[in-house]
């Protein structure tokens, strides 16, 4: 028998623990075991005789049961030790008798002045010991210098118990749900399980580190969800019974020190998909370390997505997070996220953001994870794959969770105004063009939302038009939150296109180009299931999102010549040239064929209005966005003097096109030679160079070290560089500034 003073002390003469067992050809019945033990929680200290403070007769143990997952707990009556509230220092060691004869110990590490997991019980301070022997934590609230409740989480078992105390020590020892307090056992989903997930889509973005680093959903607002897929250190009581964990960045191979094409490209779906989560919410989804560390820790939450799991009981689980932890400090703020890939990343990310903001789990009479049907899944289930993904209360076939997940975000967090009116009289008016403008419709269960745009045409023209969600305008076929209806009402109510909704998101998507007549228009926007059948698809509760529109007047073909060719080209006089030109197409509209043509002058300023070489090239029709390169031998230098000229390649205007600036390329110079120069000489460091050309520069020239004067283009070597030919030579120190004003014989 333990010897120490006694935190409490309890005796259950009977322990029933009830478990469903399933079986659908009868009622459901329960199995109860009986144990008769005697369960201490203690405080460990100088070994002591034990002090009892009450006894349990058989009959005061008491039952509870919990409908949405039919399992009964017990409860045990307790009595605090008199002023054991003034014995509870940091260092100090608590032992505890769990039930099934189960002792654990745990040690005091600090505390919190605020209440800890039991958020809604009033606590001045918090006191927290973690478990030495498996993973687990202790709270003990604090009220005017009195016990008031305290809270166990054996994660070892994931078993949790709660106790509350009246002023007297008097209270009852609950056994607890522990999904109530953190996410048990988010499933993991591998390479070999997930649902196949599709290829990078072409107009995907796949940004680079910097971009990566510094991603954020509403710059400036304060309250900040930071995705830390970075690797680093991270020590709290509440994981890993308070030892420093050393986690790797964010990775899906063996490789933890950089980062593929898909690694880049999933890292920024995942923040996408949780950052259109929380479109309407006021919080700021960021990857951006720095603004995280910035950001006052009442005001922040952080997930871990990391390989890194070997600390934890359940590693091989996709995620875990405590639960209502918004705005309670960085002790247990810190969430974890393995599941890595692209048909899980974005929802884990969601899922255990979800836990720290309130929400429980969404599941079915046979999962504690609802995966969804259909194109459908609930955040708070595990709706891996699937198109659509949103925030539920319920409403699902045999949900077993019917709280308010959308409610419950705004109170811990707020949620963003609205930032177009709902009809036209307050539509927010627009000056075209607008490129890939981005709103939030919220979704039903925050208050039914219509957007709704103007604008003007002072004269007729053609218009390109896009709308649809921004991951589906991407390609993305996953992970998005808003199926969406749009439509283009002209000022006399006739509709004069529209886009109904539909999936995948990537489906869900309006372009067209119009050919539309002055006056003005209406662009509304809401949030409108595909399918509003609950058993296929899904209702409004918690469809809404991000949208994205482009609307502009077509530009027509706009034909633009650059050069390939871009090094200086020392010829003789007769000596032909070769260019390489490029002519693409960067309008929204087909060019028609044209001709490219060639222009000589003395400056590197090329235009039309120059010399023509009598060479020219024909050039086919291009559809937008293409190009063709062209090479072309030009025979000019007959007819040019000694010395430096610049040719350029231009493309002749096509009809529709007004923008003929970007037409000619940049001029390419050439150096025509009257002689060959062979006997120039570079002397560097007292080694000889031949055959290199000296040429005559109208401008100062900047000397730097690890350069060499060959083929026309000027380096250094070393500091002291000697130019010479024929025994006269002149010596230049590096860093200098200098022009050559006279050159070798027969070099110009």
């Amino acid at each position: 028998m333990r010897m120490s003073p006694y935190f409490f002390r309890m005796k259950a003469d009977i322990i029933s623990n009830l478990n469903p067992v399933p079986d659908k050809s009868q009622n459901m019945h329960l199995i109860r075991s009986v144990l008769t033990t005697v369960l201490f929680l203690t405080f460990s200290a100088t070994t002591v005789a034990s002090e009892f403070l009450f006894d349990l007769s058989e009959g005061n143990h008491q039952q509870t049961a919990t409908t949405a997952e039919q399992l009964t707990y017990g409860k045990w009556p307790v009595q605090l030790t008199d002023g054991i509230e003034n014995r509870l220092e940091t260092g100090k060691t608590l032992s505890l008798a769990l039930p099934g004869n189960r002792y654990i110990d745990s040690k005091i590490q600090g505390s919190i002045a605020q209440a800890g997991l039991l958020r809604n019980k009033a606590a001045d301070e918090t006191r927290i010991a973690t478990l030495e022997k498996g993973q687990g934590t202790v709270e003990i609230y604090l009220r005017k210098g009195k016990i008031a409740a305290m809270l166990v989480l054996d994660m070892e078992n994931d078993k949790a118990y709660k106790a509350e105390f009246d002023l007297s020590g008097a209270g009852l020892l609950v056994e607890q749900d522990p999904d109530q307090f953190y996410c048990v056992r988010y499933p993991a989903v591998s390479p070999a399980t997930q649902d196949a997930a599709p290829d990078i889509a072409e107009t995907a973005p796949t940004p680079d580190l910097d971009t990566l680093k510094h991603l954020q959903s509403k710059p400036g607002v304060t309250n900040i969800l930071y995705i830390n897929y970075w690797g680093g250190s991270y020590t709290s009581p509440a994981w890993n019974d308070g030892n420093t964990i050393n986690y790797t960045p964010f990775s899906q191979d063996a490789d933890t020190a950089s980062f593929s094409d898909k690694e880049r490209h999933d890292m920024w779906l995942g923040w996408a998909e949780a950052a259109e989560d929380y479109a309407p919410f006021n919080i700021n989804v960021t990857t951006d370390a720095a603004l995280y560390a910035a950001t006052p820790e009442k005001q922040r939450v952080q997930l871990i997505a990391t390989t890194t799991c070997d600390w934890y009981k359940n590693c091989g689980a996709g995620g875990v997070a405590y639960v209502d932890v918004f705005g309670w400090g960085d002790t247990y703020g810190t969430g974890w996220v393995w599941n890595e890939w692209s048909s899980s990343l974005g929802m884990t990310l969601s899922h255990e953001s979800g836990h720290q903001m309130g929400l429980s789990h969404d599941g079915n009479p046979d999962r504690t994870y609802e995966g969804g049907h259909g194109d459908w899944g609930p955040i708070m289930g595990g709706p891996f794959g699937k198109s659509y993904v949103q925030w539920s209360k319920g409403e699902y076939p045999g949900a077993n969770e019917k709280e308010d997940d959308l409610a419950i975000i705004r109170d811990a967090i707020g949620e963003i105004s609205d930032e177009a009116g709902d009809n036209p009289g307050s539509a927010m008016k627009l000056s075209l063009p607008v490129i890939e403008q981005k709103g939030v419709l919220r979704p039903e269960g925050l208050g039914k939302d219509i957007d709704v745009y103007s604008f003007y045409l002072p004269a007729s023209a053609t218009v390109n038009i896009r709308i649809g969600p921004p991951l589906g305008i991407l390609g993305e076929k996953m992970g998005t939150s808003l199926s969406l209806k749009a439509q283009l009402i002209s000022a006399s109510g006739a509709l004069i296109t529209s886009l109904a909704p539909s999936s995948p998101p990537s489906s869900n998507i309006l372009q067209e180009t119009l050919p539309l007549a002055s006056g003005h228009y209406d662009l509304v926007l809401e949030p409108l299931s595909y399918d509003p059948d609950w058993n296929t698809g899904f209702g409004e509760y918690g469809n809404g999102g991000y949208y994205s529109f482009t609307i502009e007047k077509q530009r027509g073909p706009d034909l633009v010549a650059t050069s390939k060719t871009t090094a200086r080209q020392l010829i003789s006089a007769g000596q032909d040239i070769t260019l390489v030109s490029t002519v693409a197409n960067l309008g929204d509209a087909e060019a028609a064929g044209t001709t490219l043509r060639y222009f000589i002058a003395e400056s590197p300023n090329v235009t039309q209005n120059n010399p023509e070489a009598p060479e020219t090239q024909q050039v086919a029709s291009l559809a937008p966005a293409a190009s063709v390169e062209v090479t072309q031998s030009l025979s000019v230098s007959q007819n040019l003097s000694n010395g430096h000229h610049w040719i350029a390649s231009c493309v002749d205007p096509v009809s529709g096109e007004s923008q003929t600036g970007n037409n000619c390329s940049k001029g390419v110079e050439i150096v025509v030679a009257s002689g060959t120069c062979d006997n120039a000489e570079l002397i560097i460091d007292q080694q000889v160079f031949s055959s290199y050309h000296f040429l005559k520069s109208p401008t100062a020239i900047t000397l730097t070290d690890s350069q060499v004067i060959k083929n026309g283009e000027l380096y250094i070597e070393s500091p002291d560089v000697q130019i010479g030919q024929e025994g006269t030579s002149f010596s230049v120190e590096s860093g200098s500034i200098f022009s050559i004003t006279s050159a070798v014989p027969d070099c110009p």
